[in-house]
């Protein structure tokens, strides 16, 4: 996918993009003038919005809960505690090197966006529409990028929740966009791609599928929505999800979209080098490195230092989340298939095991050393990453050799990834009957690492059970199974 840039992005008139601060924008010149309205509720719904400066209450003249609290349990507890609005500095690029900053800034009632109830984008007319707490509205002219899809009609953000809400293709879809946390402190659940498919099956017509999956799916589905386990997607998912067009797709990408919420597991490449770095040192990865909202972290692609750096940190980092939002909400429902996806070098990597699994079967030398070989494998398959990351620790070519020979197996028996990845593949390399597919690649690193880190994993049934047999070898993780049904007690003691 091209990385999105500034000319990808919604463009609020010049007006908006003076170089003066925002707040005289939000707050003066943009609520005083023929754009600007008031919005006809009765005395008593204004007054109570006056008094509420949270805005859980009242928008457009009609007393709904705009949202129960902020986006995720922590942005609940953090909302309640503070009022502190948290913003994530984006790294240069998707790699990991060190836990993600943040830079907290207080949401006082002089900050622009303590006013702000909504920011409304209708990609239709080019129009922006801004409502304040006084239920004052002002609108401005939005310039849009050529090709940006018809998928996503219209977005609202609502900045005191961290929430923003998509009609697309004829479907209304929230995401959280982690400007108030992206902390991830809820239980997590893996879900392949065949159980996304049942899922989406499960909630356009109960009846395709078998009772006990409608009983897990359904206390899935509960969950996710009050936002008591976290089930994002991953970029194994954006590309399986590709490869399907029409109808099918879209039905699937909005059961996606509905139930991640916005949270996805970072690029596995990305968790491959920040465990690679831990071995010579580095910090270790926490579940929050890996289940996350920042912008892109499915992705394994450089990121741009600054959106609309005129604007200040705090605002640049808001639109690239909001661009980010609506790129990914593009790329799941977009309808027209891409029926490679990756696949050929996915066929690569599978043949290229060929010559060493066929060869270990007549050769009882290779049998005797088949845990070096294997070894030996696996470290050649982390290519660069593996120098790059002693390098930067500091070791010489002769530091880096002993570690190869004397602790890199014990170590990387100790990474809750890596141990999988190095564990599974020289089970298959063993296996004299073993198929090598190009799916399997996906299979192999989403399942290890969602099995390494998050708290529940749906998979297919072959890379569960490698993993299920690995399970005494390897650093604690999740619980593992392949049919949802019997996922269900799993389930219930994740909520209990």
């Amino acid at each position: 996918m091209r990385r999105p840039t500034r000319s990808a992005m919604p463009n609020v008139s010049r007006t908006l993009l003076q170089p003066r601060p925002l707040g005289l924008y939000l707050g003066q010149s943009a609520f005083g003038g023929e754009h600007t309205r008031r919005l006809a509720v009765p005395e008593h719904v204004r007054r109570k919005a006056r008094r509420r400066s949270d805005a859980s209450h009242v928008l457009i003249g009609r007393r709904e809960e705009l949202h129960r609290a902020s986006s995720g349990r922590c942005s609940r507890k953090a909302h309640a505690r503070s009022r502190r609005l948290k913003m994530c500095d984006p790294p240069s690029a998707a790699t990991l090197t060190g836990r993600e900053r943040m830079s907290d800034f207080e949401l006082t009632r002089a900050h622009p966006l303590s006013r702000l109830l909504s920011i409304a984008i209708d990609y239709q007319t080019g129009t922006a529409t801004f409502v304040r707490d006084d239920l004052m509205v002002a609108t401005a002219t939005v310039a849009l990028p050529t090709n940006r899809g018809a998928a996503v009609t219209s977005s609202t953000f609502f900045p005191k929740q961290s929430r923003i809400v998509f009609k697309a293709s004829g479907r209304t879809l929230t995401m959280n966009l982690g400007t108030l946390s992206t902390k991830c402190d809820a239980p997590t659940v893996y879900l392949d791609q065949r159980d996304w498919i049942h899922f989406a099956r499960w909630e356009k017509e109960p009846n395709r599928v078998t009772p006990a999956q409608r009983q897990f799916f359904g206390t899935l589905a509960t969950a996710a929505e009050s936002e008591q386990v976290i089930v994002p997607i991953s970029a194994a998912h954006l590309v399986e999800t590709s490869k399907r067009g029409g109808a099918s797709r879209l039905d699937l990408a909005a059961t996606m979209l509905r139930y991640s919420r916005g949270w996805q597991v970072r690029s596995v490449l990305a968790l491959r080098r920040a465990e690679l770095r831990a071995l010579f040192g580095g910090e270790p990865l926490v579940v929050s490195d890996v289940v996350t909202l920042a912008p892109q972290a499915a992705l394994d692609m450089e990121r741009p230092t600054a959106f609309a750096p005129e604007l200040g940190s705090e605002m640049s980092g808001l639109i690239e989340r909001q661009v980010w939002a609506a790129v990914f909400v593009q790329l799941l429902l977009d309808p027209v298939p891409t029926p490679n996806g990756g696949k050929d070098l996915a066929h690569q990597w599978s043949q290229s095991f060929l010559p060493l699994a066929t060869a270990i079967p007549g050769n009882a030398k290779a049998r005797a050393r088949l845990r070096d070989l294997t070894r030996v494998r696996f470290i050649s398959d982390l290519g660069h990453d593996l120098p790059a990351a002693a390098k930067e620790a500091g070791l010489t070519p002769g530091d880096f050799s002993r570690w190869l020979a004397e602790s890199a197996e014990r170590d990387i028996a100790a990474t809750p990834g890596l141990s999988r990845l190095r564990e599974t593949l020289h089970l298959r390399i063993a296996n004299t009957t073993e198929k090598w597919e190009a799916n399997d690649l996906n299979d192999w690193f989403y399942l290890s690492y969602s099995g390494a880190y998050l708290d529940l994993v749906l998979g297919e049934r072959k890379t569960i059970n490698y993993l299920r047999r690995v399970d005494p070898l390897v650093p604690s993780g999740a619980k593992l199974h392949y049919r949802a049904e019997d996922a269900l007690a799993d389930l219930q003691h994740l909520l209990a």
